[in-house]
């Protein structure tokens, strides 16, 4: 970072409670249950306007890591007024939150879901992918389900748009006043509060409220079979042995098959989730799809192998896809991202940007 936006960026006040909020910011980022890898943001926003009364949004920036927030300095000062301004009008730059970075020259560029952080109107603003949410969220008929379950909350379900100013857009015809809770079809959950502590307790209060129950799947693996597979083939192992999960039962393999359920399933594993039988397949793939060869594969009851060239992160995106679908029914009414919402998801250069980020790794 350019030495002059390092002064600016120590110049700014903190927002009162900002070390609690790095410090829950970390908790929830090393939750694999609320985040995984580079998925997940939260926001701050200053008690103290800069010299032109212009409050700032301290907000996770992309790519970065919310587990890292004590250690690293990953939040991004944006000038929210001037950003409010922008996406209530329909102003042009509101499509580029960077335009609003309070600290010019600084290397980050401040995460996807800038607009949902400013949009909600509370001090504290916290966006996770909770497996059991994202289980609900990607139901046809989720919100009609939740109602029951959430009826002592200010809420309300968001259906699926493309995040960034297509999502803001979406949260700006749905939400009240009071809403402090977001269901995000197919994505992912909000909470809102004024302060830390409120905020941590009403994100756990919701999350108890969604939790669905898993199959129950074989606790150890014999990783022999996948090693041996694996051999002189361009595929690795997962660091996390739940991602196994998937292969071991027959229900969850084929509803992680038949599409992708939400963004960071499609970025980080791809849309491509193919089955290989034998070493002969799994050899094959990369050359019979050589433009994208598939990241994720499994080995039905046997396990699941990424790809070299698969992003940092992918192991704890495989993991949560294994979580995810384990509490799914094949009965239920799934909704799949269609291939206009894969195409926009992949095309956009703020996704890029996170992936470049992210950088391609064989470790994560």
């Amino acid at each position: 970072m350019h030495s002059q936006a390092i002064k600016q960026l120590q110049s700014l006040k903190k927002p009162q409670g900002y070390a609690e909020f790095l410090c829950l910011s970390a908790r929830i980022g090393s939750n694999p249950d609320l985040v995984q890898a580079a998925g997940g943001n939260t926001s701050i926003k200053t008690d103290h306007p800069d010299k032109d009364n212009n409050p700032i949004l301290w907000v996770k920036a992309s790519g970065t890591w919310l587990q890292d927030s004590e250690q690293k300095e990953i939040m991004v000062p944006l000038h929210l007024k001037p950003l409010l301004h922008a996406i209530e009008h329909g102003l042009p730059e509101a499509r580029y939150p960077v335009k609003f970075v309070a600290v010019p020259k600084m290397h980050l560029k401040p995460s996807i879901e800038t607009f949902v952080h400013a949009l909600m109107p509370q001090k504290v603003v916290l966006h996770v992918h909770c497996i059991h949410t994202i289980a609900w969220a990607v139901l046809k008929d989720g919100k009609e389900l939740l109602e029951p379950l959430l009826q002592d909350f200010k809420w309300v379900y968001i259906p699926y748009v493309r995040p960034g100013i297509e999502l803001a857009h979406a949260i700006q015809k749905h939400k009240q006043p009071d809403t402090n809770v977001l269901i995000l079809g197919n994505h992912g959950l909000v909470v809102a509060g004024d302060g830390v502590d409120e905020v941590e307790s009403l994100l756990h209060q919701v999350v108890s409220k969604l939790k669905r129950p898993h199959r129950h799947l074989s606790s150890t693996y014999d990783l022999e079979p996948l090693q041996a597979i694996i051999q002189n083939t361009e595929y690795r192992l997962p660091t996390d042995e739940v991602a196994h999960q998937t292969a071991l039962n027959q229900e969850s393999l084929s509803i992680a098959t038949q599409g992708s359920l939400y963004p960071d399933h499609l970025v980080f594993l791809g849309r491509k989730f193919k089955i290989a039988h034998s070493q002969k397949e799994l050899q094959e793939l990369p050359f019979r799809h050589a433009q994208e060869p598939p990241k994720l594969v499994a080995i039905p009851e046997v396990g699941v192998v990424l790809h070299q060239s698969a992003l940092k992160g992918a192991d704890q995106m495989a993991r949560c896809l294994a979580d995810v679908v384990a509490r799914l029914q094949a009965h239920e009414q799934i909704r799949y991202l269609d291939h206009r919402e894969e195409h926009q998801i992949l095309n956009w250069d703020e996704e890029k940007y996170r992936q470049a980020i992210a950088k391609v790794s064989s470790l994560p």
